[in-house]
């Protein structure tokens, strides 16, 4: 939209006035917007789309950036280009600035001209925003469509000349990662950066992975999307950054299913939708990695919103009491009845592993909670890094007395080993201190379980 009039909003409380722009979608501009989280059950400053997604039913087109880079096109449709608040818009990034003379080149003097001459002005009175009654109101609002239908086509070819003029290549809807993956990701926005570099990871693992970026949103071009995935895709992932209270899925998630169903021949993928990252909630690639990726490995659907597990919002979380209740303990009187179930030592693994792994990268103590019952279990907690270690169970179990005798047998251990102190061992096998922090990396887990002996017997 080059040589066009040109704003730059944050999104706070110009896009949300989606009445007014509704009004203003017969004249083309550009409108670039730090996408940000909208006012629901709490005020919120920061990142995600619900703002933008508030506004696509006005006519504007939207415009995804991904990155930095690509935030810094000719149509007669306004533009909204948007990119996530905060985690895009006040990142400290290098960035190659096109010339001047490069973007001079883009500039169509024709359309710019034509442009100017559709102002309003007295020397040439035209009439806009008339009220309309049934009889015409519909033909007219239908008269749009070939504007829209032919943009997708015009975007991509000022998205081509701009390759040509600066050496960055940028498509409406760019596949990232194998070329026969089998299992893909669709994300808009700053989380496709970090989709992609899980796909690196994944991929020098010997996975078929992959990301679509979508780029431009509206309209949407089903044909262009289907065609950028590979054909050999069985499992699709679609992740929205906002969320439609009342709706049986998020907007990018019910667009592309919609795409596929219309322009996909052959069988359809299995197609799972989800949430991540509202009001710039983190969003990582062992997120992405475990949340998406290893679930159709697993054969398991998310189902609508089932993203938001990157929450701690399980059925039976207790908050400051990591335990969970036994809600349906008999299956004969089909009754619903909180049990307690106490923990078992082999609970303790996954806390002693995060402990190692997270020990010196945060600022912080960190305390094991659940598993521990035996002095052992105990010091290899100290070990991998953690500062407390709560006993809960065992006590329940064994009563209070336990406590003397595990401390008593933690002291033992120290003197053998000549320890001075808990502070001296504290941390010394943790992921940044062991001999071999790989044997902390879960995919060591995979190479463990291909030495496995099955039982005699027992056929695989």
């Amino acid at each position: 939209m080059t040589g066009v009039p040109m704003v730059f909003p944050t999104s706070g409380g110009s896009i949300p006035d989606v009445i007014e722009m509704q009004s203003e979608a017969g004249a083309a501009g550009v409108i670039h917007v730090a996408a940000r989280a909208l006012a629901t059950h709490a005020l919120s400053i920061f990142g995600d789309h619900s703002d933008v997604m508030a506004a696509r039913t006005t006519g504007f087109a939207l415009l995804c950036s991904n990155s930095v880079q690509e935030a810094s096109m000719r149509g007669r449709i306004p533009l909204l280009h948007f990119f996530d608040g905060f985690r895009t818009s006040h990142e400290v990034s290098k960035v190659r600035v096109p010339t001047r003379e490069s973007l001079l080149e883009l500039i169509d003097m024709d359309a710019l001209q034509a442009h100017r001459q559709r102002a309003l002005s007295p020397e040439h009175p035209v009439l806009r925003g008339s009220s309309q009654n049934p009889d015409v109101f519909f033909q007219a609002r239908e008269a749009i469509n070939p504007y829209y239908d032919g943009f997708a086509d015009t975007v991509q070819q000022v998205m081509d000349e701009y390759a040509r003029a600066t050496g960055r290549s940028y498509q409406l809807y760019e596949y990232y990662g194998h070329l026969d993956a089998e299992r893909v990701i669709v994300i808009m926005g700053s989380g496709a950066e970090t989709a992609c570099e899980t796909v690196d990871g994944l991929q020098q693992q010997g996975e078929k992975v992959g990301v679509l970026k979508v780029r431009l949103f509206r309209p949407l071009d089903g044909r262009q999307l289907v065609q950028a995935l590979p054909e050999t895709v069985r499992a699709i992932a679609v992740l929205d950054r906002t969320k439609e209270a009342g709706a049986d899925g998020e907007p990018l998630y019910k667009d592309v299913v919609t795409a596929l169903a219309m322009e996909r021949s052959g069988s359809m993928p299995r197609v799972i939708g989800g949430r991540y990252g509202l009001s710039s909630k983190e969003f990582t690639p062992g997120m992405v990695a475990e949340r998406q990726y290893e679930r159709f490995i697993q054969n398991q659907s998310l189902g609508h919103g089932e993203a938001s597990s990157f929450l701690p919002d399980q059925p039976g979380y207790q908050g400051s009491v990591d335990k969970y209740l036994d809600q349906l303990q008999s299956l004969k009187s089909l009754e619903v009845e909180p049990r307690l179930q106490l923990s078992s030592p082999y609970e303790s693994l996954l806390r002693v592993r995060w402990a190692a792994m997270l020990r010196g990268a945060l600022d912080l103590d960190l305390a094991v909670t659940g598993g521990c019952h035996e002095s052992a279990d105990i010091i290899k907690a100290l070990l991998a890094g953690a500062s407390v270690v709560q006993l809960c169970s065992v006590l329940l179990q064994q009563g209070p007395q336990r406590l003397a005798e595990l401390l008593a047998e933690v002291e033992q251990w120290l003197d053998e080993k000549e320890y001075d102190s808990v502070r001296q061992m504290q941390g010394s096998l943790s992921y940044r201190k062991a001999a071999n922090p790989a044997a902390w990396e879960r995919e060591n887990y995979l190479s463990v379980l291909d030495s496995f002996t099955p039982p005699a017997g027992v056929r695989y």
